[in-house]
């Protein structure tokens, strides 16, 4: 290897899993990439991919979680241990995903890439057991709510403006979880029932067809409705 090369260069089959956008990320992930592609089982899919500083480059499937550090595959996580992923915030910054069961922290700098990580393995890995929609109702609540903490006026045309913006963000999510559960019926059955309709409670609406489509968007939905409330506070503030 010469003075100045760079180290192996990263696939796209792999770096295209990767949540993390910094440079130092993809060519840590470079250095893993050949334990995981050997890692891989006969026709298990690569869903996303993440890397921590302490635990290494962990890799979640369609099928289990592992990890692997300095080159080597270091732990082998299977569905049935993992219990629950929950998405918090670090108090000198930046975001982590816990996952309860193995117990693995993964820290993130940024709110999309930590979402991004738990979500996928809600959808992949954790089924709720929750029949009946346990989200409250958005509207008028929650936007009124919005722009009472934001210090502007609860006026129609602002609730307006804040539902519309909100069924955005969850007609956003649900891409991901068509993409990430590959129902594409139930992408075009979304899109038919709803195409640019973002009225008041088109949300609301959308919430309701998603928990009736797959219990495993049931958690990354009450997720989505949490982080959903602080991006519309920040942006209407």
């Amino acid at each position: 290897m010469g003075l100045f090369d760079s180290g192996p260069a990263l696939e796209d089959v792999v770096g295209a899993k990767l949540v993390n956008t910094d440079e130092r990320s993809r060519r840590e992930l470079a250095r893993a990439q050949l334990p995981i592609l050997r890692e891989l089982r006969d026709e298990e899919l690569l869903l996303v991919i993440a890397v921590d500083r302490d635990t290494g480059v962990i890799v979640v499937t369609n099928e289990r979680l592992f990890t692997v550090r300095r080159g080597k595959l270091d732990r082998r996580i299977e569905r049935n241990r993992i219990r629950e992923a929950k998405l918090g915030q670090l108090p000198r910054g930046g975001f982590v995903a816990i996952i309860a069961g193995p117990e693995l922290r993964v820290a993130f700098a940024t709110l999309d890439e930590a979402d991004l990580f738990v979500q996928t393995i809600d959808l992949a890995m954790v089924n709720s057991r929750v029949v009946r929609r346990n989200i409250p109702v958005l509207m008028p609540d929650l936007y009124e709510e919005i722009l009472r903490t934001s210090g502007r006026p609860v006026e129609s045309r602002l609730v307006i403006a804040v539902a519309r913006a909100a069924a955005e963000m969850i007609a956003a999510h649900a891409r991901t979880f068509f993409t990430t559960i590959g129902d594409q019926g139930a992408a075009d059955r979304f899109g038919r029932d709803f195409g640019d309709r973002r009225g008041v409670t088109t949300a609301d609406d959308m919430i309701d067809w998603l928990w009736d489509w797959d219990p495993r968007c049931h958690q990354p939905l009450r997720r989505a409705v949490g982080i959903m409330r602080i991006r519309l506070i920040d942006t209407h503030h």
